[in-house]
C-alpha cells in the first residue's frame, strides 16, 4: 500500500475495502455509501462515474496543484521516456531532440473551423431509439412543468411536437450487445438518463442522434456538472433546422433547444446547433452555409475563468476565419436565445432580422414608380424587450431616437461612423451591397443602430439608390462615402 493512501482515505472519506479503498469521487462527488472511487495500492485511482483516474503523479498535479516537477520531486521518481511530453519538457534532464521532419504536415490550418466526418448510427441503435422516442414523447404530454418551462424559452406545444420532443421518467440500462454496441470498461450496459429527449434527425429524416437533458434535481444526487449526456451509439452531425423556403442567412448556437426557439422565431432563416461551442460541421453542411449571404455567430463568447482565450471567443474566430461572411451576433441580454427570451422578454425574430440582409423593392431612378409600402424598421422607438435594458445586460438606455430618413445621406452616415463601419458593393456575380463593421456589437444600442443602417441600405429611398451607384469592390467609409455625395450633388 502506498503510504500516501491512509492520508487520501482519510481525507476524503474512503473505506477499506480488501487491499484498496473506495468511497464517493473526490472529484465528481456522490453519497457516503458510494463505492465508485477505488484507491489502489500503488496509489493509482479511478472513479468509474466521472472517469477520473491516473496514478500517483497524476493525483499530486490534479488534487494537490503541484507542477509536474513538483509532483515527481515528491515521489522521487525520474521522468518517463514514455511522456508524450519527455522531449520537450524541461523539467528533467536535457534530452537530445530528434530533427525536425521535412515532411508537410496534413491536417486542418490553425484556427480553422473542425471538419466532421460523417458517423452514423446502427440499424439496431436506431431501432431501440425509435421505440424509446416514442414513448418518451408520449409521456411528455404529462409533464406539466416542463412544457411550461419550454414555452417560456420560446418552444410551444407546435415546436415540441414538430421536433419530437420526449420525456424519460427514470434512468435506464440497457444491454450494449442488444444495440450493437461493445462492452466497454466491463460494462454491459448502457446507462441512459432520464429527463427531457432531444432528438437530432439527419437530412433525410432518420434518427442520428439522442441528446438527454437531466433535470436538476438528479443532478444534485448525482455527476451535478453533466446537464447534458450524449447516448452512445448516436451519430456525430449537429442539428440543422432548415426553413421550408429559400433562407436568408443562418444562425449558429450552442444548444439544440435554443436551435429550436429560434427556428420557431424566424421562419426564412437555417439553424445550426453545434452541441458545443467547439464543435464542427460536416463537408455538405459547410457548402450550405457558403452559399448564403450572412451566418451569425450567436455563441456565447464569455473569455475564461483565467481571462485568456475561451472555447467560445476562439469557436467565433475560428467562424469568422472559415467563412467571409460570418459575424458575431451576440445576444442583447442573456447568455443565449432561451435566457433572452425567458428572462428578459427578448424578440428572437427581431433580433435575427436585424442581423439579414432584408430583400425588399427598391425604388427607380428611371422610371417613375408608386412608392412601395416599405416595412417598419427592424429597430422601433420600442424597447428590444419588456424591460428596460441595463449596463449590466447589454448597455444602452431606451428608447432611442428615430431612425433616420430613408432620404437622409447625412443621417445615414453619422450611424455609419458612430458604428465604424463601411460600405461594400461586391463584384459580380454576387454583387451584394452590404455594411462591413470593424469591431462586434457590444451593446444594445449597437444592434439597434446597425439595424438601422440596414433598413436604410435596403429600403429603397434616396440613400439606398446612391449606394446602388457606388464604385464595385471597394470598401468605402463615411467621411469617403459623405465626399462622393457631396461630388456627385455639386456636379448636378
Amino acid at each position: 500500500m502506498h503510504s500516501a493512501a491512509h492520508d487520501i482515505a482519510a481525507k476524503y472519506g474512503l473505506r477499506k475495502s480488501g487491499n484498496r479503498h473506495t468511497g464517493p469521487c473526490p472529484k465528481c462527488g456522490g453519497s457516503k455509501d458510494s463505492d465508485k472511487f477505488v484507491l489502489f495500492t500503488d496509489g493509482g485511482f479511478r472513479c468509474f462515474a466521472c472517469g477520473f483516474k491516473g496514478d500517483r503523479i497524476k493525483w499530486l498535479r490534479e488534487m494537490e496543484g503541484m507542477s509536474c516537477r513538483e509532483a515527481h520531486d515528491a515521489e522521487g521518481k525520474d521522468c518517463s521516456p514514455s511522456c508524450p511530453n519527455y522531449g520537450p519538457c524541461r523539467n528533467g534532464e536535457p534530452v537530445k531532440r530528434r530533427p525536425r521532419s521535412v515532411r508537410p504536415q496534413v491536417g486542418s490550418t490553425p484556427d480553422a473551423l473542425a471538419e466532421v466526418a460523417a458517423a452514423h448510427p446502427g440499424s439496431a441503435w436506431r431501432a431501440w431509439a425509435g421505440k424509446m422516442l416514442e414513448k418518451a414523447q408520449q409521456s411528455l404530454a404529462k409533464e406539466l412543468e416542463e412544457i411550461r418551462w419550454l414555452e417560456s424559452r420560446g418552444i410551444g406545444n407546435a415546436q415540441v411536437d414538430q421536433y419530437q420532443l420526449g420525456w424519460l421518467a427514470h434512468d435506464l440500462r440497457v444491454n450494449r450487445l442488444e444495440l450493437g454496441l461493445p462492452v466497454e470498461e466491463g460494462k454491459e450496459r448502457l446507462w441512459v438518463p432520464g429527463g427531457l429527449v432531444i432528438p437530432i434527425f439527419d437530412g433525410s429524416g432518420e434518427l442520428h442522434r439522442l441528446r438527454i437533458r437531466r433535470p436538476p434535481a438528479a443532478r444534485e444526487k448525482f455527476l451535478s456538472d453533466r446537464k447534458y449526456v450524449w447516448i452512445k451509439g448516436s451519430g456525430n452531425l449537429p442539428m440543422v433546422l432548415r426553413p421550408s423556403g429559400p433562407a436568408r442567412g443562418a444562425v449558429i448556437v450552442e444548444a439544440e433547444l435554443d436551435a429550436m426557439a429560434v427556428a420557431a422565431a424566424h421562419k426564412d432563416v437555417l439553424v445550426v446547433a453545434l452541441g458545443t461551442v467547439a464543435g464542427g460541421i460536416d463537408v455538405k453542411l459547410r457548402a450550405e452555409l457558403e452559399k448564403l449571404p450572412v451566418i451569425l455567430v450567436a455563441l456565447d463568447a464569455d473569455p475564461a475563468k483565467d481571462g485568456k482565450l475561451g472555447a467560445g471567443p476562439a469557436s467565433v474566430k475560428r467562424w469568422r476565419r472559415s467563412f467571409r461572411q460570418a459575424r458575431f451576433w451576440p445576444m442583447p441580454a442573456g447568455k443565449d436565445p432561451g435566457d433572452f427570451v425567458r428572462d428578459h422578454g427578448g424578440d428572437l425574430r427581431q433580433w435575427v432580422e436585424s442581423g439579414l440582409p432584408p430583400v425588399l423593392p427598391r425604388a427607380s431612378s428611371v422610371v417613375e414608380q408608386p412608392e412601395p409600402e416599405r416595412p417598419a424598421p427592424v429597430c422601433q422607438d420600442v424597447p428590444f424587450s419588456p424591460e428596460p435594458s441595463s449596463p449590466g445586460d447589454g448597455g444602452g438606455d431606451f428608447p432611442l431616437s428615430a431612425a433616420p430618413p430613408l432620404d437622409d445621406i447625412e443621417g445615414f452616415t453619422d450611424l455609419l461612423r458612430t458604428e465604424a463601419g463601411s460600405v461594400w458593393y461586391g463584384h459580380a456575380p454576387h454583387g451584394e451591397l452590404v455594411a462591413r463593421f470593424w469591431s462586434d456589437a457590444e451593446t444594445l444600442d449597437s444592434f439597434l443602430r446597425r439595424g438601422r443602417i440596414r433598413q436604410i441600405m435596403y429600403g429603397g429611398g434616396a440613400v439606398a439608390d446612391f449606394l446602388e451607384r457606388l464604385p464595385r469592390g471597394q470598401y468605402i467609409g463615411a467621411n469617403a462615402l459623405g465626399q462622393l455625395h457631396s461630388e456627385v450633388t455639386d456636379a448636378a
